[in-house]
């Protein structure tokens, strides 16, 4: 049986709390490693980015912090709930002013998710099965995305494929969205596998942070059981979230854009 460790990560805020504080959202870390939830934490790894400066450092630092041994030999997969990457318009935007496609005001907000400024291809994709993910450039989630592409480049790790940033070594890295997860009956399977013996964890921060490492599992053991990208079709550049096949809720709304 595989020793790969499955991380999952629930991105904070740049300054989420550092002490446990259950009103507010904190960084969250859960593994599962042979079929089982092995560690938890959670506080604010801001000041822990200090100690990373590659693939090697991120697994020890995430093993330590949740209390769990790591076979020297081991490999990681670790799978975070924030956005990895920005729309490529918008960067554009900012780095040469081209527009890319034309704004028709008559159309929003209720066709906000068009604007390509705010959304990336992955997330239209999930708007297209009913989801309503939030905007990485629009909604508050940009500060969890740029401390999460923040430690991909302090450990150098690279886009080596659609949605898979990696040191080609030890660790791969991909993005999970938890809410596309709460009825997959392929997610829920091997959390509740994980979490035998154990209690549910208290903390939403955690649930989504073992979402999250459950996506992991999957990515890794059963890939054909995820959506995955056509590269002629979404740019590589804007990554992708990986999100199971089994759940696909026309009716679903998790976010509605009233600004």
């Amino acid at each position: 049986m595989s020793d790969t460790l499955y991380i999952g990560w629930d991105v904070g805020a740049w300054h989420c709390p550092e002490a446990a504080d259950a009103s507010k959202s904190q960084d969250a870390l859960a593994i599962i490693r042979n079929e089982k939830l092995v560690g938890t934490w959670s506080g604010n790894l801001r000041r822990s980015f200090e100690k990373v400066n590659s693939a090697l450092d991120l697994i020890v630092l995430v093993s330590g912090l949740c209390g769990v041994g790591m076979p020297d030999e081991s490999d990681a997969i670790l799978a975070i709930d924030a956005p990895l990457a920005f729309p490529q318009s918008f960067l554009k935007l900012l780095s040469s002013g081209e527009e890319r496609f034309c704004i028709d005001p008559k159309a929003l907000p209720r066709n906000r998710k068009e604007n390509d400024y705010l959304y990336r291809s992955t997330e239209k994709a999930l708007f297209n099965r009913g989801f309503r993910p939030l905007s990485p450039v629009q909604d508050m989630i940009g500060s969890q995305a740029t401390k999460a592409i923040h430690l991909l480049n302090a450990c150098s790790l690279k886009l080596i494929q659609q949605g898979v940033w990696s040191d080609r070594k030890r660790l791969r890295v991909i993005e999970a969205y938890p809410t596309t997860c709460e009825f997959s009956n392929s997610v829920n399977t091997i959390t509740a596998q994980a979490l035998v013996g154990q209690e549910i964890p208290k903390s939403r921060d955690i649930r989504d942070a073992l979402t999250c490492a459950a996506v992991a599992a999957l990515f890794d053991r059963h890939l054909d059981q995820l959506i995955t990208p056509n590269p002629a079709e979404y740019p590589i550049e804007e990554g992708w979230i990986w999100a199971p096949k089994d759940y696909n809720r026309a009716d679903l709304i998790v976010h509605v854009d009233t600004t």
